[in-house]
């Protein structure tokens, strides 16, 4: 195969790999599933800009230009602020930082479900993404003028190769799914914790590989002499380390936990007035008459509040007695969940479902109400957050107005960590209506000064601030820079 040819080929595989990713069905399906949006990050990262890279298109794409717009982009490829900027995004520190930098931020969880609910967030994800591997792979094999040492290049991409390692067995080895969007996607035969280990694998073992093989190529180029920029150093002294590097990555291989084995429940003494789903799905915890067992809390006197919450909600049932309930996809039908309610309404006093009037409530007061006494752990912005002790405040964004005000009332039924009782002598009902509606109106909010960049809260809209602010800062010190050089 003649070179032309080669990069033909590289050109059409990497276009070919581009669209498949971002178009159905796995689009679709990574809305679904975090796995699949794993490997749409993966092609994103490592396949499509690694093949554009190997092919070098950029000179054929501008000799097919016509000739005023080729002779414009030659101009501006020469001209010297143009040649400055280049020359300082290739320093192979700063491709390599802001690449990982990027991978990691937008992989943390608060940003990746913010993009996923804002579009033009999750374009510049993946825009981003992308720019940055082509700017990473195009200084890893040295296709600008400025070109690395080889021994250096193999060290630029095998600690790439570990960082994503480390990335993917984080998310391998988490006991609880970190991303509240797909927690509330039950799918069949996979719930979201095995989702996202399968991602986390998929972003340690074939991206492992992408890198491990890359790494192995430089150095079987640079072993035959073959590469450029030849070091001072032998090149059998690259041999160990990177030797070490392969039996360290395959050592941990067989690392990966399997899942656990499905508890067998013994069914728990029956009862006249339960109904059959109730004995069938929650006996075994909670007693056939809301006893409670050594695996489930007392359920007499938590009222039908607590019950509609937990059920309408999906946090219960849950597979195993020890599990944190997490918000999901209910399981039961609207009558099942009014009979479970109702039977254990009707083992003892206790709050029953709020009647909320939306309209009836304060937006100002509510707010008010929502910074003194919410924000603290939901967020100011009502994403939710991470909290002490394990405990998670969850986001409030699919929440409706009644399990809002449930939540208020029956509080964390004393679970360690989790949210106060708000009784009617502590919040009134019009100050339940109030936060209710402030809730509402957070979860569509008004974004007068444009974008909403997720809804993240000052922090983040600061963070972004800063790093657009100190880029443009960075542009205009060059261009200062260049125009003081070529002044008489």
């Amino acid at each position: 195969m003649t070179p032309r040819t080669r990069r033909a080929a590289c050109v059409i595989a990497a276009s070919v790999s581009l669209a498949a990713a971002l178009a159905p069905p796995l689009e679709s399906a990574a809305e679904s599933y975090l796995w699949v949006h794993m490997v749409q990050h993966l092609v994103l990262i490592l396949v499509a800009p690694l093949l554009f890279v190997c092919a070098r298109p950029v000179g054929p794409f501008i000799r097919a230009l016509p000739d005023g717009a080729r002779s414009l982009v030659n101009a501006a490829r020469h001209a010297p602020f143009v040649r400055r900027s280049i020359a300082f995004v290739t320093v192979p520190a700063f491709a390599w930082v802001v690449h990982v930098a990027l991978v990691w931020g937008w992989h943390a969880p608060a940003l990746f479900d913010a993009a996923l609910r804002t579009e033009p967030l999750h374009v510049l994800e993946h825009v981003t993404f992308f720019g940055s591997a082509l700017l990473f792979w195009a200084v890893a094999l040295g296709t600008w003028e400025r070109r690395m040492p080889a021994g250096g290049a193999i060290f630029y991409v095998a600690f790439a190769g570990i960082q994503s390692t480390a990335l993917g067995a984080l998310f391998t080895f988490a006991s609880a799914p970190l991303f509240p969007h797909y927690e509330h996607l039950r799918t069949t035969g996979l719930t979201a914790l095995e989702d996202q280990q399968l991602a986390g694998l998929i972003m340690w073992i074939p991206a492992g590989i992408l890198y491990v093989s890359v790494a192995a190529f430089l150095f079987a180029r640079w072993f035959r002499g073959a590469g450029p920029g030849r070091d001072d150093v032998k090149r059998k002294a690259v041999l160990p380390p990177l030797l070490l590097l392969v039996t360290v990555a395959l050592a941990l291989a067989p690392l990966v936990p399997r899942p656990a084995a499905a508890q067998v429940h013994t069914p728990a003494p029956t009862d006249d007035r339960a109904p059959q789903v109730y004995l069938s799905d929650c006996s075994f915890c909670h007693g056939s008459t809301g006893e409670g067992t050594e695996y489930g809390p007392d359920l007499r006197g938590v009222g039908g509040a607590s019950a509609d919450f937990m059920l309408t909600t999906g946090r219960m049932p849950i597979d195993e007695p020890d599990e944190y309930p997490k918000r999901s996809e209910p399981d039961y039908s609207e009558i099942e969940v009014r009979d479970i309610v109702n039977y254990v309404a009707s083992l003892g006093q206790g709050p029953a479902i709020p009647s909320v009037d939306v309209a009836a409530g304060n937006l100002l007061e509510g707010q008010q109400l929502y910074i003194d006494n919410c924000a603290a752990c939901h967020a100011t912005t009502g994403i939710g957050g991470a909290l002490t002790n394990e405990a998670v405040a969850p986001a409030l964004y699919d929440a409706t107005p009644t399990q809002v005000a449930e939540a208020m009332r029956v509080g964390g039924n004393g679970r360690e960590g989790s949210m106060p009782v708000f009784g009617p002598r502590t919040i009134s009902e019009h100050d339940l209506n109030s936060i209710v509606r402030y809730v509402t109106y957070l979860q569509k909010p008004n974004d007068r000064g444009g974008s909403g960049l997720g809804h993240l809260g000052p922090i983040a809209e600061g963070f972004v601030g800063w790093v657009l602010g100190l880029g443009i800062l960075v542009l205009v010190i060059l261009w200062i820079g260049e125009r003081g050089e070529s002044a008489p």
